[in-house]
């Protein structure tokens, strides 16, 4: 990400709103340092989310779950239609509370951007949306910087993202 002129991050790639079931899982490479209580995850350990926006720089998570920034994550997100789920190693970068229920809203990026597996997976993801419907339903996807996309931002406002 490059740092405009007043400071602010400018996102460099096209971002896609979409709201696809996924689940998320503490790495093992954090494991001590971030403990998930176990009435939160389910029998396999992960907690259940919701991808709210992917791009070429990751994915944006909605979380009823607080994850720490600089965390590492393991993401399955189930694409339909009978695809394999898409696996993606992700660090968090930004954590912020959306609402009282709560529900967090997690920027992720890749892991190691060098990943051959993590970089076809998130191609797949990225195909996989730009199929979706345009519109702003569950399970659809909208260019954020589209007329009538989400800027990417805490209210989901309409506008630019600057990707």
């Amino acid at each position: 990400m490059q740092l405009g002129n007043d400071n602010l991050v400018v996102r460099q790639h096209e971002r896609y709103r979409c709201d696809l079931a996924s689940k998320i899982g503490i790495s093992p490479k954090d494991a001590e340092a971030v403990k998930l209580s176990p009435s939160v995850v389910d029998s396999s350990g992960m907690v259940k989310v919701s991808v709210h926006d992917c791009s070429r720089g990751g994915v944006g998570i909605h979380s009823a779950v607080f994850i720490p920034k600089r965390a590492r994550m393991t993401v399955l997100i189930t694409l339909g239609n009978g695809q394999p789920a898409v696996k993606l190693n992700v660090r968090v970068m930004r954590t912020t509370m959306l609402d009282r229920k709560p529900t967090y809203y997690l920027g992720t990026a890749l892991e190691d951007e060098n990943d051959r597996e993590s970089l076809e997976s998130l191609e797949r993801l990225l195909n996989f949306a730009a199929t979706l419907p345009q519109g702003t339903g569950e399970g659809q996807a909208l260019p954020m910087n589209a007329p009538g996309g989400a800027s990417g931002n805490a209210g989901g406002k309409a506008g630019p993202s600057g990707a």
